[in-house]
């Protein structure tokens, strides 16, 4: 599962320069643990108009063996759409992997149904091949967005403190860890600025007034890893 997170608003901390230094490579590392993906198991690619748009667990595989008339799977190389959907519309074509996700959703595959729509593309600015249910991008190996948002505030010395968050113990990915002040993944079709917007009000009740003034773009962060 492969997932970037355009992370937005400018963070600082005290400490100074070799606090700061220690800070960066000690994230770094963790980057890198996060970016080995040495473990997981022999991912097979999933094509879609001989486009990789994801990779695919054996165990996955083999579920999706039992819809011919929209997976392909002879192939132990490869996982694609059924030559039934080569000249579907990407309307169909969504809808009947939908088909296939809700009937994983009952055999217990896909679990922690979210109800909402992701793109599987190959690049974050190239169209969508599919519109897939959220669950439904880690189990095909595909490339999920999102944002981050990072918040502070001054104290009355002028020193600056980051706002940190603590995850629900019932979140599906990393329960109760420590997280940004707001973040989410990006619906199929949401800009990066709406999508920024509508988490840091929703998550952290960030008035809209005070992401007008202070909400900028500072980059992005890539991982991947066995999920």
């Amino acid at each position: 599962h492969q997932h970037t997170m355009l992370v937005l608003a400018a963070t600082s901390l005290s400490g100074g320069a070799a606090a700061a230094a220690r800070l960066v490579a000690a994230c770094l590392t963790r980057v890198a643990q996060v970016n080995d993906c040495s473990r997981s198991p022999v991912l097979v690619p999933f094509l879609v108009d001989n486009e990789r748009v994801g990779a695919v667990p054996p165990e996955v595989v083999e579920a999706l063996r039992s819809w011919p008339a929209v997976f392909e799977c002879s192939d132990p190389s490869r996982v694609s759409l059924s030559p039934e959907l080569a000249e579907a519309t990407l309307e169909q074509r969504s809808a009947a992997v939908h088909e296939v996700a809700l009937a994983l959703r009952e055999s217990g595959l896909v679990t922690k149904w979210r109800d909402e729509q992701l793109a599987l593309v190959t690049a974050f600015d190239a169209p969508p091949a599919l519109l897939v249910e959220r669950r439904l991008v880690p189990l095909l190996g595909g490339k999920g967005y999102g944002v981050a948002i990072n918040g502070y505030s001054r104290d009355e010395r002028g020193e600056l403190f980051l706002w940190v968050a603590t995850r629900a113990e019932d979140k599906a990915t990393w329960p109760a860890m420590l997280d940004t002040l707001a973040a989410g993944a990006m619906s199929a079709g949401a800009s990066v600025s709406a999508a920024a917007r509508s988490e840091a009000a929703e998550e952290a009740g960030v008035p809209d007034e005070l992401l007008a003034a202070g909400l900028k773009p500072v980059g992005a962060v890539s991982y991947r890893g066995p999920d």
